[in-house]
């Protein structure tokens, strides 16, 4: 690849563990190349469902579900490209749906021994390279990439994909590490031995890629000094923030709405649970009628459930909805927007210098936030360093941080303003993206 050519020129292949959806999921990849041409964007994701997505021009999937069918019947594909009509009206194709073996995934991962041993047979199943078929070596080939963008994952499979990929093409490698799979704190003792291995291949890319991007400032720091190299802060960009957001909210004391959308991983699921609770509490207090609304795609266990119901008309749980709709609800009847990660020792090394896109999604709104979490976690941190949240550092201080929500009106108003001189100073999308456009002429 020319060393001075455009982002907007380049061939970019973009790898992702799920597929794209403009509406609704993780949209990060679509906003930072949305100035790109789509047809010069190709997607390869690793997942049996389809996707939603006027934002690219080619797609490839890999569906491991097919990996027996392959052993058992060598001429089986188990990646294809998809036709534009499948992921531009995906509704109308069969698989849109869930796939209920990834359900069934998800549950069994829930008990840490059995997700254990299933993370080893699936990284073992990848490692057989069923996956090396003349379809994806087609596509290389007919679709020529002059940069390979990569989002790091804490699946080695997907490392080894990028590997081989780089092989085949000779293209350039941008780096973008959003969650820690690389230092050992992120895993249990028992997972070391992994973490060691994983660690070589990342290592191997490291050194290969032009350049490498990381989510968090907190995350920036660990890995220049781990790394051995400069890194670049990287989030999903802001496009504005309204002039009149945030205001006009918390009119009504008496009966504020607090909102959360997103999945329930990671623990997040308990720690709404105990908002919920404190907000109940403090309804029959005080004889408000303050509410949790929850937006999620995410099944909740019987028991959780039903300690959720037990909140009464302090919580309701509600069906995912579009990005776009969701925006529009948060505008017009929402009052707090509410950002958890679990107090669990072994959640926090899943999260601990992750950065959520969901931050970035709130800082738009101008809305007021309530973090609840470890202080020590890395978007929890941001946000209490930049003033820019209630923060509830531990589970006892929810219900005081609550009262100082309800009552300490004359906080709200420079909460609101620095969340839009963050969002405007550290997020925005001119900031953002010349970022990752500085990384294409390097």
């Amino acid at each position: 690849m020319n060393s001075k050519m455009k982002k907007q020129d380049a061939k970019i292949l973009i790898l992702s563990s799920d597929p794209w959806r403009d509406q609704g999921g993780d949209n990060t990849s679509q906003q930072l190349f949305s100035d790109c041409p789509k047809e010069n964007l190709y997607s390869l994701y690793f997942s049996p469902e389809m996707p939603d997505t006027k934002s690219c021009g080619k797609i490839f999937r890999i569906n491991e579900i097919g990996f027996p069918k392959k052993l058992l019947s060598p001429p089986f594909q188990v990646g294809r490209e998809l036709a534009k009509e499948e992921f531009l009206n995906p509704r109308s194709v069969a698989g849109y749906a869930q796939n209920p073996k990834k359900k069934l995934f998800k549950k069994l991962s829930q008990n840490s021994f059995v997700s254990f041993f299933l993370n080893c047979a699936r990284e073992c199943a990848w490692a057989l390279g069923l996956w090396k078929e003349h379809s994806l070596k087609r596509f290389l080939k007919e679709n020529p990439v002059d940069v390979i963008f990569f989002p790091v994952s804490k699946w080695a499979f997907q490392s080894l994909v990028v590997k081989w990929i780089l092989k085949q093409c000779g293209a350039r490698l941008i780096l973008f590490f959003v969650d820690d799979s690389f230092t050992y704190k992120s895993v249990p003792p028992y997972y070391y031995w992994k973490q060691f291995l994983f660690r070589r291949l990342q290592l191997n890319l490291v050194r290969r890629a032009s350049q490498v991007f990381v989510i968090s400032p907190k995350m920036k720091r660990e890995y220049d000094a781990v790394l051995c190299r400069e890194t670049v802060l990287l989030t999903k960009p802001i496009e504005s923030v309204p002039e009149d957001a945030g205001t006009g909210a918390l009119e009504n004391s008496d009966a504020m709405t607090f909102l959360y959308a997103g999945n329930l991983l990671y623990g997040r699921d308990r720690i709404l649970l105990k908002i919920a609770e404190a907000l109940r509490d403090y309804n029959k207090t005080h004889g408000t009628a303050h509410r949790l609304k929850i937006y999620s795609r995410d099944p909740l266990t019987p028991q959780v459930l039903h300690a959720f119901r037990a909140a009464g008309r302090a919580c309701e749980l509600c069906a995912a909805v579009p990005y776009s709709e969701l925006q529009t609800i948060i505008k017009k009847s929402c009052d707090v927007l509410v950002f958890p990660e679990s107090f669990d020792k072994n959640e926090k090394r899943k999260t601990w210098l992750s950065f959520s896109t969901k931050i970035t999604d709130y800082f738009k709104s101008g809305k007021l936030v309530w973090a609840v979490g470890p202080r020590d976690v890395s978007s929890i941190e941001y946000l209490e360093e930049n003033d820019c949240a209630f923060v509830a550092g531990d589970l006892p201080s929810i219900s005081q941080t609550l009262e100082k929500i309800v009552s300490g009106r004359s906080e709200h108003a420079k909460k609101i303003e620095n969340v839009k001189s963050v969002a405007l100073r550290f997020h925005s999308r001119e900031k953002i993206l010349d970022s990752l456009n500085t990384a294409f002429g390097e």
